[in-house]
């Protein structure tokens, strides 16, 4: 993974150096082959961007592991658990900046770093009942009880990097793109998210207002490792695995350009994933 962002980087400034070395003052060189969009106005080929980003999501609980030295059943109890009966949420916001240039008429390509802060919770309120009740068909409910009534609520933050590309096409007001995304999350702890991302969209230019719609989906996955203290059961340690529960939802989101340097975007995203995001661009 650092490998690819190395080499979008080394992209964004290959291009840039062709283009600084090749061009007449005032000479536009980027995108190349810009005669190929025809009549069909290009933005500004450079671009930064100072993005926001919210969402609250599900997960599937893929893999639980824990161990205790004081009590090695725990490990068997875990083994116990049924992740069809666990409820997991994870509410996470980013900020970052975003770099992209325009190599072609519809190709972009981005690089991004920034700074993320979430929560996951696991529920495990189902299992608790069974437990609870003595209805769990395991002979170490007490265990379970207690290892259930800790739960798991994992908060963490750290650094995120990523790339991705665009592809794009338009014909008057009328435009399209596909739009990929990897990152990465550098976490505190023991701790890792990586996401990829594919948004295709449609949308309108009217004056200075940009409407479009679309699908996401996205494939997350988080792991985390910790041990918490549980009464009676000392210090358990774990390993969960998560993977994103609903991959797909729809999007909608809007533009607004204040020149052809300067524009404002918000695009929301509705259905078992919600998000939002905003971003402020410059563009050169």
């Amino acid at each position: 993974m650092n490998r690819t962002i190395a080499i979008l980087v080394l992209l964004l400034a290959g291009a840039g150096l062709v283009a600084a070395a090749g061009a007449e003052p005032g000479q536009r060189v980027l995108p190349f082959g810009s005669d190929l969009a025809g009549d069909q106005k290009l933005p500004l080929p450079w671009g930064v961007s100072l993005v926001g980003y919210w969402q609250d999501h599900g997960y599937d609980l893929t893999d639980l592991t824990a161990s205790s030295a004081l009590d090695p059943r725990i490990a068997q109890v875990a083994g116990m658990v049924d992740p069809a009966q666990i409820d997991v949420e994870n509410e996470v916001a980013q900020v970052g900046v975003k770099g992209d240039v325009w190599l072609l008429p519809f190709l972009n390509v981005s690089a991004l770093l920034g700074y993320v802060d979430g929560q996951t919770d696991i529920d495990f309120g189902a299992l608790r009942r069974q437990a609870a009740a003595g209805t769990c068909a395991c002979s170490t409910a007490q265990e379970l009880l207690a290892l259930l009534d800790a739960g798991l609520d994992m908060d963490y933050s750290g650094f995120l990097y990523g790339g991705g590309a665009t592809l794009a096409w338009g014909v008057g007001p009328v435009f399209g793109a596909l739009n990929g995304i990897a990152t990465w999350a550098a976490l505190e702890d023991e701790a890792s998210v990586r996401a990829y991302i594919v948004r295709p969209i449609v949308g309108v230019r009217v004056d200075c207002f940009t409407l479009w719609t679309g699908a996401m989906y996205q494939d997350a996955e988080e792991r985390h490792k910790g041990s918490l203290q549980v009464p009676g059961l000392g210090t358990v340690s774990y390993d969960v695995k998560l993977d994103e529960k609903e991959p797909w939802n729809w999007i909608v989101g809007a533009g607004y350009s204040f020149s052809e340097q300067w524009s404002l975007s918000v695009e929301g995203g509705f259905g078992e994933r919600t998000q939002c995001e905003a971003a402020l661009a410059r563009r050169f």
